[in-house]
């Protein structure tokens, strides 16, 4: 809804049979393949799929096609989904080329390992390690967006620190950064400048 708004076209695997668009009932009328579920192996080639179909119909010159990483996320590259995974994501992308369109791909994170060898999260709890270091009063934030966590469990490796005295941010910022597995502590001023983003609902430091 957010990027349909002013009337731009806009569909969703999720809502695909749903959506009329350009005079068909449903926008899934334009693609071949059935609609998926979202926590399919295939979901994002139908995205990809549909995308293709509906661009030409619509004449579209700037097309934008999120995927999702679900298969990513649950099998390590080089298994037998992995491979299957992007021998058709590879095939999609040959068919965009074939078509005239100029093709950008994005990867919105990385993705380190989020578990132990034996299979739990593997997270850190900072509201619990900055209490322990004398740091009371703090509210840390996920700010990961996607509904569909079965795949990631919501373990994002971003977060806001908002501490109830900012004088404390260096100490706690050191507190921080000091934990295995953290890559880098910002204050908020540098995270907005660095990373564009909001200065106000991002705390104290990120």
């Amino acid at each position: 809804r957010l990027l349909a708004a002013g009337g731009v076209p806009c569909v969703s695997v999720e809502r695909a049979a749903e959506i009329a668009i350009d005079g068909l009932p449903r926008a899934s009328d334009a693609a071949t393949a059935p609609v998926p579920s979202i926590y399919e192996w295939d979901a994002s080639h139908y995205a990809l799929e549909l995308g293709l179909a509906l661009g030409g119909r619509l004449g579209t010159r700037l097309l934008y096609v999120s995927l999702t990483d679900f298969v990513q996320h649950r099998e390590p590259p080089g298994t037998e989904l992995s491979d299957r995974f992007l021998v058709r994501l590879d095939e999609l992308v040959g068919r965009y080329l074939d078509a005239g369109w100029r093709l950008g791909l994005v990867a919105d994170h990385g993705m380190n390992a989020k578990t132990l060898p034996d299979g739990r999260p593997n997270v850190r709890y900072l509201e619990d390690e900055l209490g322990a270091a004398g740091i009371p009063g703090v509210r840390v934030l996920l700010p990961i967006t996607d509904p569909h966590v079965i795949h990631h469990a919501a373990l994002g490796s971003a977060c806001w620190v908002h501490l109830r005295d900012g004088e404390r941010a260096e100490r706690a910022a050191a507190v921080v950064a000091g934990l295995p597995g953290v890559e880098e502590v910002m204050d908020g001023d540098t995270a907005a400048r660095e990373l564009r983003l909001p200065r106000d609902r991002i705390g104290d430091l990120v």
